[in-house]
């Protein structure tokens, strides 16, 4: 990429000329004083995973080649995945300065989204399966939890109206006991498993159709397993021997 490093002192002296984005920049992976060169550059990402590939120009007469418009809060993140893939140059910097587009034919991709997808979509569909994969893990999880919980207390209801319950379904009984306390921690465990693929894969989530979605599913479902834990903890076969059902000693 030629000179693009001049960019950072252009930004500098035209600061107080240019209006700044205060949550997004643009991608400049290329910048030259020839309008034939970048419009030659461009061509190289016009039709790849970039959406909007837009050619800029600054006070002095420098055309920057823009391939994405990025938000702020994951601007490093993603220019850094971009570098190591080697789908950017190494030296391409990420601008706040909002400079004025080049009307030039066939330039951008219309679109209505300001930030682009610029990830492709063979890492989209394996972080959707990744994390469709893990919601189904803890949504079976939880069912499990849940009808074991149910059974619990059909159980109890069960001793409790029985005068002389038999030993072998209090022994049952217990079973279920045991069997609801390993599955509240299996419970636990998917949950946390979904929660570190979600953040591993967090710039492509937010990209990827329904993505916005999970955070909020995430929220909610942490909350119900703070009110399992507590239902779980209440379980106990000690429940039993304050009714005198079985002996305890």
């Amino acid at each position: 990429m030629k000179k693009v490093l001049f960019i950072l002192g252009s930004l500098l002296v035209f600061s107080q000329m240019l209006q700044a984005s205060p949550h997004s920049c643009h991608l400049i992976v290329y910048s030259t004083k020839s309008l034939a060169d970048v419009k030659k550059a461009q061509q190289k990402y016009l039709y790849s995973q970039f959406k909007r590939v837009a050619i800029l120009k600054n006070n002095r007469d420098w055309f920057m080649l823009s391939v994405a418009k990025v938000d702020k809060k994951v601007e490093k993140n993603i220019v850094s995945r971009l570098k190591a893939l080697k789908k950017i140059p190494k030296d391409s910097l990420c601008s706040g300065i909002e400079y004025p587009e080049i009307d030039v034919k066939n330039t951008t991709h219309k679109s209505n989204k300001q930030h682009q997808n610029i990830f492709s979509k063979q890492e989209q569909k394996t972080a959707v399966v990744k994390i469709n994969q893990a919601i189904t893990q803890y949504l079976a999880s939880k069912e499990t939890v849940n009808k074991l919980y149910n059974a619990i207390n059909h159980s109890s209801k069960e001793i409790l109206n029985t005068q002389n319950p038999a030993k072998k379904k209090v022994m049952q009984h217990a079973q279920l006991i045991k069997k609801i306390k390993e599955s509240q921690k299996q419970l636990t465990h998917t949950y946390n498993d979904m929660v570190n693929i979600y953040t591993n894969n967090l710039d492509i989530l937010k990209t990827a159709k329904g993505g916005k979605k999970i955070a909020s599913f995430l929220k909610d479902e942490r909350q119900d397993i703070l009110v399992i834990i507590k239902k779980v903890a209440k379980i106990n076969i000690q429940q039993l021997c304050q009714h005198q059902k079985i002996d305890c000693k």
